[in-house]
């Protein structure tokens, strides 16, 4: 642990003072363009009331008949059908309607890799394994698909701003080996830059500084013997200004805030940098049941929601490291995302128990919980508004989630 703090104080943090120097890209005879950010571009059935007219009396009584029973129609799962945009309208998911959530819509794709909204929030990039799809999420019309150099999609990133977009792919298996790329494109017209980078290495998670001039990308060794590091990417002049050796990493990120580092050196400890103080907070252990798989920062980067095998989510107050809230989820917690509002989290079960849940962040209270899913839900993210929860799953199937007036 010594030698990654030192390691980590004397390279890592070099990328904060560097990283506006003026370095030309790693991909030769491309000199990106300086981004400039642009904003991508009900049916009312009238009821007629009928006025009833004066009934005579009657001569007889007739004898009563049985009455049938009124048979209930069912509300269809989804609010419209393949094809139908969207109504307008406006209603948010909230502590207080998130116990109204209900399905809007799906389509379907390849294996969901990940999920993310644009820059600007109009949009959704839905990556598989060969591309990246960008759907208008009110009438799932496909607006632009993505190639990267190759196959083998696992994490997507824009930029914040919406400068970049960088593809991370992996290759190979445990057996014979990883190699991995990340591929480039400049926004806001999303102009392919091609390869970046290329190296023999497992690729396992990526997350940009909030302020754009950093990208750090975490590379695992298949089982113990390999090497496992993280690249820190100086941003734009596309160069690597340092490596950190660490354990075996399964997920990295920066703090909303730009306070904290966390990543996990393996699936059974989260390691806390504070990036102000330039040093190692802490490490929280994990039991072997309790192994993490997905973690998620707060909007306002005080907490960290760790998603468990053994179904339970943990939120670390990262000030103290100390747990804020733990609640049972009865799964395997295979995604997780906090909303815009930081008030709900929402957390997606594995193929054992393919749920969608929303739990109060405060109170830890379960607020809604939709059972049966298709495949495990691979990826979960809100929109900023609030107004769509978008989940991926395994098996392909992308859907939108809302609260219907």
């Amino acid at each position: 642990m010594d030698r990654i703090s030192k390691h980590f104080k004397r390279l890592f943090f070099a990328v904060l003072i560097a990283s506006t120097l003026a370095c030309r890209l790693a991909i030769r005879g491309i000199n990106p363009p300086v981004p400039q950010i642009d904003t991508p571009t009900p049916t009312v059935f009238l009821t007629r009331t009928y006025t009833p007219t004066a009934t005579r009396t009657p001569t007889s009584t007739p004898e009563p008949s049985a009455t049938p029973t009124p048979t209930a129609t069912p509300t269809p799962f989804f609010w419209v059908e393949p094809g139908t945009p969207l109504p307008g309208f406006s209603q948010s998911i909230t502590l207080d309607t998130a116990g109204q959530l209900s399905a809007l819509a799906e389509w379907h794709e390849e294996s969901i890799a990940d999920l993310e909204w644009s820059p600007d929030g109009e949009l959704l990039a839905v990556a598989s394994p060969a591309r990246i799809n960008f759907y208008d999420p009110k009438t799932r019309q496909l607006l632009r698909t993505l190639h990267p150099t190759k196959e083998g999609i696992v994490d997507i990133a824009f930029s914040p701003g919406g400068s970049w977009l960088v593809a991370g792919c992996r290759q190979g298996d445990e057996t014979s080996g990883f190699s991995s790329s990340l591929d480039l494109w400049a926004g806001p017209n999303w102009k392919p830059l091609g390869l970046l980078y290329g190296v023999v290495a497992g690729l396992s998670s990526m997350s940009f500084l909030p302020d754009g001039q950093i990208l750090a990308v975490a590379y695992a060794a298949p089982g113990y013997a390999g090497k496992n590091y993280i690249d820190f990417w100086a941003v734009p002049s596309w160069i690597i200004n340092t490596s950190m050796d660490t354990d075996k990493l399964q997920e990295v990120a920066f703090s909303p805030d730009g306070r904290f580092f966390v990543n996990t050196p393996d699936r059974y400890a989260i390691q806390v940098w504070d990036l102000i103080e330039k040093k190692l907070l802490y490490t929280i252990p994990t039991s072997f049941t309790g192994a993490v798989n997905r973690f998620a920062f707060s909007p306002d980067g005080d907490f960290l929601a760790a998603g468990h095998y053994d179904g339970m989510v943990r939120i670390y107050d990262l000030n103290t490291g100390e747990v804020a809230l733990a609640f049972d989820t009865g799964a395997v917690v295979q995604s997780i995302a906090y909303s815009s509002d930081g008030e709900i989290i929402a957390i997606g079960g594995s193929f054992e128990n393919s749920h969608i849940q929303l739990w109060a962040r405060g109170s830890g209270k379960l607020l809604r919980s939709i059972d049966n899913q298709t495949g495990g839900i691979s990826s979960l993210i809100f929109s900023a508004t609030q107004r769509f929860l978008a989940s991926g799953s395994y098996d392909g199937t992308v859907r939108l989630w809302g609260v219907r007036p």
